[in-house]
């Protein structure tokens, strides 16, 4: 299935929209008995791109949910944290999905105990089953509500599959609660320790409303473009080389199985949007949309529409964009060093490339408060040496750690992409310095023979046997939640290493498969290089191997 995308003159949006100056964005048209129906999004040169209109029939939502605009907040909420009387944990239930409704319900009550607040809705007939109610009533603080369906009123909206109703699930009790945690009834707690996602929240580090679980793909790949109609999605435009993951500007989606949200206008607004995209059919559940993702081996492609998890995506997307145009200032030095370190290495060992070679540094978006003077740096750089790949889409609105996590991902789907036929690929940080002509010499004296025997590789320093670091202050920190094994599987050393295309495509095949790891080395040359390995012994011309070279050893030959 393909879906067409709709052009305007000089920008490359996915779906009509009407880009108009800031002075029309009072337009009486827009509203509905003075409600703002229409998103729109501001970008950073005072340009507004605006969406569909909503349906004015659904306006009376916005008012049942406190969601409309007279309603905003102007105070601000301290985020609550589990055992609060304001914060509790929210999830839905029908008759199929029961058995792993009660292993959620008891892995909540086991971790945050007893005076936890659970709210679960009925989408179907479970209370009414007298045999589960007296089993699960026994488990002390859990309230029922039943959903109702009736305020749902499109066709298309009421079907369990469209995931509208979980829109109006967390409208409802964003009203009643200062911060709560969305649960798919497939989450599993190994900690009861939230801090690490609660707190960055308070310190406004990043937007009330999160969804912490990379998917391992974009979201236009797997968002129809008839959402963007309604839901405008901020895009940057860029350099000769800007690249995401799909060919046009791709951020990154997140899955919504697990939704963090806390009050504030921030949250208000993106909920109003939100309720309003899930009461309307066009906007949710676009006709031709499909939940079936295709996804091959030889060429991942996903084309699909994730309908909950793209209507978060976009709104999310856009929320932390207006955060980072908006918002205070961010320590400069981390920026100044990128262009320093950069300058740095063109000056010295880039200097001795051998042909054939291509060196890339992948950029994500300036940070808060510096879009528009450090772009335009960028650009010049670009248009001065040519070597930059421009990973839109990708701000660093979590930890720095996080950010490198997806600038990888998106510099090996860069590879896969633009060369295809390299034989190795080298990441390298930007504070490393590589003896180029040693490294061509080893490829072609050790490393080569290697991959004949073993396709799937890389080349580097092993940690072996290496324990996971549980100190919350360490850089290296990993949570039990985030990993609950003793010990990680053997990976290379982060500060470079050495593989070949045919490694990084096996390796992105099995992104998706892990949730909430943010260490770079150990997720990509370790646990998903782990995934990989389609064989068990180490012998085996199938298997992965993982190879310590000393390509730094002193040679007669030079």
């Amino acid at each position: 299935m393909s879906f067409k995308s709709k052009k305007i003159p000089g920008f490359e949006f996915r779906a009509h929209f009407s880009l108009e100056p800031t002075s029309n964005e009072n337009d009486l048209s827009d509203e509905c008995c003075g409600e703002n129906m229409v998103y729109s999004v501001t970008l950073n040169d005072s340009r507004i791109i605006r969406g569909k209109k909503f349906k004015c029939s659904n306006k009376w939502l916005l008012e049942r949910y406190k969601l409309s605009d007279k309603y905003a907040l102007n105070k601000t909420i301290t985020v609550k944290s589990p055992g609060d009387p304001k914060f509790v944990f929210l999830t839905a239930v029908d008759d199929k999905f029961y058995p792993s409704f009660r292993m959620l319900i008891a892995n909540i009550k086991e971790k945050f105990g007893c005076k936890q607040h659970i709210i679960a809705y009925d989408r179907g007939t479970v209370t009414k089953n007298k045999e589960w109610m007296n089993e699960i009533n026994s488990i002390c603080n859990l309230e029922w509500r039943i959903f109702d369906f009736t305020q749902m009123v499109e066709g298309r909206v009421r079907d369990l599959e469209s995931r509208a109703w979980k829109i109006f699930v967390i409208a409802h009790v964003f009203a009643e609660f200062d911060t709560f945690v969305w649960l798919d009834n497939s989450i599993f707690f190994e900690s009861s320790n939230l801090s690490k996602l609660l707190a960055p929240i308070q310190s406004q580090k990043i937007g009330d409303v999160q969804l912490p679980s990379f998917s391992g793909h974009g979201m236009n790949r797997a968002t129809h473009p008839e959402m963007y109609d309604f839901l405008p999605m901020y895009t940057n435009y860029g350099a000769n080389q800007t690249f995401d993951l799909t060919g046009n500007n791709d951020p990154p989606q997140f899955e919504s199985d697990f939704v963090i949200v806390h009050k504030s206008e921030e949250s208000r607004q993106l909920l109003k949007w939100a309720l309003l995209c899930a009461a309307e059919s066009d906007c949710i559940v676009p006709i031709g949309q499909t939940r079936a993702c295709i996804y091959t081996t030889k060429a991942p492609k996903l084309i699909c529409h994730r309908v909950d998890a793209s209507l978060f995506g976009i709104l999310r997307y856009n929320m932390e964009y207006r955060r980072e145009i908006e918002d205070g200032v961010v320590n400069a030095n981390d920026v100044t060093n990128g262009f320093e370190n950069r300058k740095g290495i063109r000056q010295t060992w880039m200097n001795d490339s051998v042909p054939g070679e291509v060196i890339r540094f992948l950029i994500a978006d300036a940070g808060k408060g510096e879009a528009i003077d450090v772009q335009q740096k960028l650009e010049e750089e670009q248009a001065k040496h040519g070597d930059l790949v421009f990973l839109h889409g990708f701000v660093d609105i979590y930890a720095h750690i996080h950010l490198i996590l997806i600038l990888v991902y998106g510099g090996f789907k860069w590879q896969q992409s633009f060369c295809a036929n390299a034989e190795w690929v080298l990441k390298v940080d930007d504070d490393a310095l590589v003896h180029l002509r040693r490294l061509a010499h080893w490829t072609g004296k050790k490393f080569r023979p290697i991959v004949v025997q073993n396709p799937l590789v890389y080349f580097g320093y092993i940690y072996h046997q290496s324990i996971p670091v549980r100190d919350p202050k360490s850089k290296w920190y990993a949570p039990k939640e985030m990993y609950p094994n003793d010990v990680y599987p053997d990976f290379m050393s982060g500060t470079v290493y050495l593989t070949n295309p045919a490694t990084i495509n096996a390796i992105l095949l099995h992104t998706r498969q892990i949730d909430g790891f943010y260490l770079e080395d150990v997720f990509y040359t370790g646990i998903l290089a782990k995934l990989a390995n389609a064989c068990d012994t180490h012998s085996d011309p199938c298997a992965l191997t993982r190879a310590y070279q000393g390509w730094s050893e002193p040679t007669s030959e030079f």
